[in-house]
């Protein structure tokens, strides 16, 4: 992971959302246009996990195999960058 970092310092991420509680993070972001479209891309992730739990009751077990499989995961993100990328091109016809 180091060699990452340091091949690509300027990658970051913007937002978070807790799995355990859906809560979202995009309180640092200065730039409105890029604070509101983290808001869209983590609010599917949200979506997603306040679904599995209630799916599966809550923090059980079979929701952390869920919240952890990988495909699951991908998916989830594929979903959350489409509403992100839906939110910048209608910035760019409103600028």
């Amino acid at each position: 992971m180091s060699n990452l970092r340091e091949k690509y310092p300027n990658v970051h991420v913007e937002g978070t959302t807790s799995g355990t509680t859906g809560a979202i993070n995009c309180s640092d972001i200065a730039d409105s246009i890029v604070r509101e479209a983290c808001w869209e891309h983590e609010g599917v992730h949200q979506g997603t996990i306040l679904e599995g739990l209630r799916q599966f009751g809550g923090l059980t077990n079979a929701y952390a195999q869920w919240y952890t499989n990988s495909v699951n995961w991908a998916n989830d993100e594929v979903a959350a960058y489409g509403a992100g990328i839906r939110y910048y091109k209608l910035a760019l016809d409103w600028l």
